[in-house]
């Protein structure tokens, strides 16, 4: 049945234990975003309602901003796997420490803090899990594998949203913290296992790291990636307005209450999540 399943993906000897492990990082990666994101609206509408999340989004770009040269810098010192289990391990401390701020201060700018902190944690972690899944496989591989290792991700949106909406009736939005800690740490240890697969029986090809200075240049310079990149910034805009547009509708039909619009986008996620696998799987 096994062998069937490989010949069907086109999963050749020696890359299973690696299409594997890569696939379940990236959908921790996908599955802790999708139960940050309604833990983050219930508790952001719950204090301050929709209408102040356009200062949330101003946030975003800013916090990103001071990060990325950091975390660049830090990258090119000492190595892609230990700059993401380091920054998967801090970013885990910080949902516990976002945990415990919301249980003992009561104070409403933790709120706002924690939607700036998941914001710009949908930017890193997929961008982590794909630059891993990047190197990880040539390009010959990725051809043939990124499908797979894609169905990934869907199926990690499937799980974020099932444990949004299974979670928080016993647990409660704040105590969601806590699993959402335990998945990012998880995807730390993930990375390890796949980190000692991909070095013993993925081909890497060495690329030469540049940066963000350096892309921006490219960019500016190359008519297709002009296009892509105006491309990238409409979709951003699209999908910020519509965000905007549902939360309003959100925080209006459930009053704030912050563990029922965590019930409800998590429902929704998974939702998504399922009609989003099933497309990639076909």
């Amino acid at each position: 049945m096994l062998a069937r399943l490989t010949r069907w993906l086109d999963i050749r000897p020696g890359e299973g234990r690696a299409v594997i492990y890569t696939s379940l990082y990236i959908a921790i990666a996908v599955a802790s975003f999708l139960l940050a994101k309604p833990i983050r609206n219930g508790l952001f509408l719950q204090e301050f309602g929709p209408y102040k999340l356009v200062y949330a989004y101003v946030g975003v770009p800013l916090v990103l901003a001071l990060f990325v040269p950091v975390y660049e810098a830090i990258a090119r010192r000492v190595g892609q796997r230990q700059v993401i289990t380091g920054s998967l391990v801090f970013l885990a401390l910080n949902v516990l420490g976002f945990w415990w701020g919301f249980r003992t201060l009561q104070a409403g700018w933790l709120a706002a803090a924690f939607y700036v902190w998941v914001n710009c944690y949908g930017v890193i972690a997929p961008v982590q899990a794909w630059s891993f899944a990047n190197a990880a496989f040539d390009t010959r591989q990725a051809r043939r594998l990124f499908g797979v290792v894609g169905a990934g991700a869907s199926f990690g949106a499937v799980v974020g949203g099932l444990l949004a909406r299974v979670l928080v009736g016993p647990l409660g939005t704040v105590n969601l913290l806590l699993v959402l800690a335990a998945l990012i740490a998880s995807a730390a240890v993930l990375v390890n296992f796949a980190w000692g697969v991909r070095q013993r029986q993925v081909r890497v090809a060495k690329r030469r790291q540049t940066a963000v200075g350096g892309t921006l240049a490219l960019i500016a310079r190359t008519r297709y990636l002009r296009s892509m990149a105006a491309l990238v910034m409409i979709v951003a805009v699209v999908t910020q307005w519509t965000s905007f547009q549902f939360n309003i509708v959100v925080a209006e039909r459930f009053s704030g209450d912050a563990d029922a619009i965590t019930r409800f986008l998590g429902a929704f996620n998974l939702l998504m999540g399922l009609a989003s696998f099933a497309t990639q799987l076909v």
